[in-house]
Order: C-alpha cells, then structure tokens, then sequence
C-alpha cells in the first residue's frame, strides 16, 4: 500500500487524512481540504486509532493471501503431488538453498506480475464502462430523434452491433497484452537463466609451498589458468609480497568441495598425481584449460598451486658490497650477511 495513511487524523467534519498532511493543511488554512469547513485548530483534530488499527489487519490479511496465491503457484508448478497438509516451514524446510533462493525471486516476480495484471484489468473496465456510457448517450439520444419505430429498430441493432464489436476488440486487446507480457518474460527467463555449470564459482586459491590460502576467489566461466595466475598476482600484491616468478614445474591441482584437507596431505596428493596416480577427489588442470568450463570447477572448490613460486620475500636482500660506498662521510644502512653473488664474506 505505497499511498497508506500514517497516523490517521479525523477532522471535525468527518474526512481522513494524514497526520501531518491536515496539519499543515490546517495551520495555512483552517479548513478540511476537501469539504471546506473550517478547522479553527490542529487540537481540534482527532487521532483516528481505530482506522489505522483496520488497515493494519486488511494490509496484514492481504500479506498472508498473496503469500498463500504465491505459494500456491510455486509449490503446484514445482512440487506437483506433495500433500496439501504441510506447514509453509516444512515446506520451506524441505528445500534447498538454491530452491530457496529461486523461490524468493519468483515470489517477487510474480507480484510484480500481479500488480500489472490489476492494473491492466483496471484500465480495461474503465474503457468498458466508457463504452457502455456512450453507448447508453447514443440510445438516448436516438430516441429522442423522433424517427419511426422501424427506423429506430434498425438503428439501435446497428448502435448495439457497433458496440458489441468494440467491446469484443477491447477483450481482445486485453488477452493480447496479457499474452505479450508472458511472451516478453518468456524470451527474457530464456535469455538469462544460465546454465548452472557456466556460473561464476567462489573457489580457494592455495600456494602449497607456501602454506598461503587466498578464499573467495570468483571465476568466470571463461577464465583460464593465466586468468588465475593474474588474480594471484594481485592478491599477492595487496599482500605486499608480489609474485616475481611462476615456474615452469608449477601444476594446478583441483580439489573438490568435499576433499578439503590440510596444505601437507594437498601437497601429498599434488605429488601422487604429479607422479601420474591417480585420486577420486583431486585432478590436475591443463595448463591451458578454462576450468570451470571444461571441467566444471563447483563453488568451494581449492585450487592448490604446486610447484616453483617465487615472490619478492623470497629475494636475497641487497648485499653489502652493492650499497656500502667506501669513503662516503655520510651515514649508510648496510646489511650484513653473506652474499654468494659477490662472494662478500663467503667461506
């Protein structure tokens, strides 16, 4: 109910209105806005309690119809044969979390749904009472031409004939709108209802030889191992800790959802497969597949990176022979270690 009353406030002459409407309505210029009688005072307004307590149980009752119709549709379109004796919660209980979800939103549509159709209905039975009112205007003013009684036969069939032809092309126009409407949500649902397995999927990226887990990782149908390599790239590097090199030993293992395990028992299962055995719940991605298409990545899946990468914490620091500026007389912050590139204090 977009244009419900709030607070419903009674004048002295008896019309309802908002609170804060009459008020200020009121107070500009002391009178009902719709019969003109005077209201001298906001006190002499009337808080109408028991109004706003009538509509709250006819908007209330309306909720509880429309979710039953609701209802109704869902569970005869996709729960044909269950028995009528369930409680909406057993129902609801009885479905998954995508039937769930499917659910709400053809709830919504079908309200949505709902609304047009009444108002379309609406406008169809004021042109149809429009029509009926001329035709009662042409009949009348027929009569009163003073034509014959054959005459005026001849011509109220042909008024009458004329307006049963008009209200037949307005029922017509009516089923027409109705029938656009569902071909139009018909080519829509087609267009944009996807496939499940061409879904983006929130997977688990891992770094086995790192122990890094990087969760909620979206992947679009169309994205390939390089896709990912680039998503790790930058996670790595909101990390602070950006990847220098993928090496050319690296594999991407896919671990189903329901074989999660600990990084060493995934490393263990990554070498095994690496070694060309095989495993129920783990497979190795081709380095130039796209995973969720080809094969069907399921959201919650980890895909473990095995093999060589490197990131800049995995850099030796700068050596002291490369930064120490002997003869300087300014301050220096060197690091002390041993440096194999330069042999610097080597053994």
């Amino acid at each position: 109910m977009a244009n419900e009353m709030r607070n419903t406030t009674l004048t002295p002459c008896g019309h309802r209105y908002c609170e804060q409407c009459i008020r200020e309505c009121v107070n500009q210029h002391h009178k009902c806005p719709c019969c003109n009688a005077r209201v001298p005072r906001c006190s002499d307004l009337i808080r109408d309690h028991q109004f706003d307590s009538l509509m709250k149980t006819v908007k209330d009752e309306k909720e509880i119809a429309e979710k039953t119709y609701f209802d109704r549709l869902i569970d005869s379109a996709g729960h044909a044969g269950s028995s009528g004796d369930e409680t909406d919660s057993t129902k609801d209980n009885n479905l998954s979390t995508l039937e769930l979800l499917l659910k709400k939103h053809l709830r919504v549509g079908l309200a949505a749904h709902l609304k047009y159709h009444q108002d379309l209905q609406k406008d169809f039975e004021n042109r149809r009472h429009e029509l009926e009112q001329k035709h009662r205007e042409q009949i009348d003013k027929l009569m009163s031409k003073g034509f014959s009684a054959e005459e005026t036969n001849r011509r109220l069939d042909e008024l009458t004939a004329e307006n049963d032809d008009q209200k037949r092309a307005l029922e017509s126009e009516l089923t027409n709108c109705g029938q656009l409407l569902a071909d139009t949500y018909d080519r829509y649902l087609s267009d944009h209802i996807p496939d499940l397995t061409v879904l983006p999927v929130k997977v688990t990226l891992t770094l086995l030889n790192k122990g890094i887990q990087i969760p909620d990782v979206v992947l679009q149908p169309h994205h390939s191992i390089s896709d990912i390599k680039h998503v790790l790239e930058g996670q790595m590097l909101s990390r602070g800790d950006k990847i220098v090199e993928f090496g050319d030993d690296l594999t991407f293992v896919c671990f189903g959802p329901f074989s999660k395990s600990s990084v060493r028992e995934m490393t263990q299962v990554a070498r095994d497969l690496a070694d060309g055995l095989q495993h129920p719940d783990a497979f190795v991605l081709p380095s130039h597949s796209l995973p969720v298409l080809q094969f069907a990545v399921k959201p919650g899946s980890v895909i473990a990176l095995y093999g060589t990468v490197r990131c800049d914490s995995d850099r030796p620091k700068q050596c002291f022979a490369a930064t120490f500026q002997q003869g300087s007389t300014t301050l220096q912050a060197v690091d002390y270690f041993t440096c194999c590139d330069c042999k610097f204090n080597c053994k």
